[in-house]
């Protein structure tokens, strides 16, 4: 009995012309871009960044937090100065004491929910890799305000409110950044 040989479906045929087509690197662009975060964990379709491309990133994401925090810091000093000087200020034994619940947790939760999305591992375009970073910032800047809310904590919120404004801006300047030293290194994609 004659069986007809197996067809390979239209897409696999579509890819395998594009893939040897002059758009070969549009080709694998788009697909980096479609390719899903567990794709890279599983030695998939494409492989994981290297750890000191990953290690790079993370020191830029720490380094514009903690500048981020020291800015804010200030930055709520002086709208407490001019805006509302009746108000304590706030010294920095009690800053630093309240580091860790304030900023230091929040920071690794943001930095952890970037792994997970494939900030540090992926070539993506700035503004998709902005707007999770966005949600990211939102969800856990929402979650340390109701934490600090509930547990009847002193803190700042203008120094809060500065600190995670900072982040928004210079966590993704920080990463352009290492983006481009790394691609002027010839480590980055």
């Amino acid at each position: 009995i004659y069986s007809w040989p197996k067809r390979r479906p239209l897409i696999m045929e579509k890819a395998e012309q594009e893939r040897y087509s002059a758009n070969a690197n549009t080709f694998y662009k788009d697909q980096a871009l479609r390719a899903k975060a567990d794709s890279f964990k599983k030695g998939g379709l494409f492989k994981q960044a290297s750890m000191e491309k990953r290690f790079y990133l993370l020191v830029a994401d720490s380094f514009t937090m903690m500048l981020s925090v020291i800015l804010g810091y200030y930055a709520a000093q002086l709208f407490q100065h001019y805006f509302m000087p009746g108000l304590p200020v706030i010294d920095i034994a009690t800053a630093l004491h309240a580091f860790p619940i304030l900023f230091g947790f929040p920071m690794l939760l943001v930095m952890l929910r970037s792994e997970h999305y494939g900030h540090y591992s992926r070539f993506r375009p700035f503004w998709d890799e902005y707007g999770k970073f966005i949600k990211i910032i939102a969800a856990v800047a929402g979650l340390t305000t109701v934490y600090l809310f509930f547990s009847n904590s002193n803190f700042s919120r203008a120094w809060l409110g500065a600190t995670w404004l900072l982040v928004l801006f210079l966590v993704p300047v920080g990463r352009v950044l290492a983006k481009r030293w790394m691609m002027y290194q010839g480590k980055w994609f």
